[in-house]
């Protein structure tokens, strides 16, 4: 059975459903995650799917429901040869964000260079790279520094955070993938200025920490607000991997979830 993935617009969040074809001539499918309820009152689905190995994207419309079917048609045009690298999945924290001008850049690029320079040799890092290649018990001790680390980084970060003017936007994470982010604000953004981004995940032993400048690409209005789409246009390619990494670790448990539950 094909997987296919629903991202269900809502007025201030876009969730992210795991399904299976069991129709596909029909766009028929079934999932633990989804509701009538939940597809009529959303604003957009967009679906992505595989035919071979191509990843495929278009906006659907919820038709009906056949005992535990569920039924939709295509509304859009069919995206084809979609990245991978792009797909995304939920992410449900905080991103800080700064608007930034093209004469500002360089200065945040060089900003982002520093504080991934930082980010790659904290202890924290070093951890997770050979975590999963020790012992039980070494694994308890490890697990255990890496909650101190995490709790001496949010004092630090506290204390810390003078180098340029930092006027920051707590906004709503919505999704995250190794291209870029979408989050959700109340106000309206000028899409002709960059971004620049801090993430910091902390999900168990997940902790992604990372620093990029961005494009916004796509706007979604709402009665609530907006949710925008972020391409990141410079990031340090091995905190992009981590991303990257989480991204699929967090898939398979979502797939499992939502369909063999």
């Amino acid at each position: 059975m094909n997987k296919v993935i629903l991202k269900i617009y809502q007025d201030d969040d876009v969730r992210t459903v795991y399904a299976v074809f069991v129709d596909n001539k029909n766009f028929g499918i079934r999932s633990n995650g989804l509701t009538e309820e939940l597809l009529i009152n959303s604003l957009r689905i967009h679906a992505l799917w595989y035919e071979g190995d191509v990843l495929i994207g278009a906006d659907v419309e919820f038709i009906r429901r056949d005992k535990d079917t569920y039924y939709f048609k295509i509304i859009s045009e069919i995206e084809k040869g979609l990245k991978r690298e792009h797909y995304r999945i939920d992410y449900k924290g905080k991103y800080r964000i700064k608007l930034i001008d093209i004469d500002s850049l360089n200065d945040f690029k060089r900003l982002v260079d520093r504080k991934s320079v930082q980010a790659k040799s904290t202890m924290a890092n070093k951890i997770k790279n050979i975590i999963q290649k020790e012992t039980t018990s070494m694994q308890y001790i490890l697990r255990f520094l890496l909650e101190i680390d995490n709790k001496l980084d949010l004092i630090i970060e506290q204390l810390s955070s003078r180098e340029i003017d930092l006027e920051f936007l707590e906004v709503d994470a919505v999704d995250i993938s190794g291209g870029g982010i979408g989050f959700f604000s109340s106000e309206a953004i000028d899409k002709n200025l960059y971004l620049y981004i801090e993430g910091d995940i902390r999900e168990s032993l997940n902790r992604v920490k990372f620093f990029a400048v961005g494009k916004i690409v796509s706007e979604f209005k709402t009665s609530k607000g907006y949710i925008y789409g972020v391409e990141f246009i410079y990031i340090d390619n091995e905190l992009r991997e981590d991303i990257i990494r989480y991204v699929f670790e967090r898939d398979r448990e979502l797939i499992k979830k939502s369909i063999h539950e």
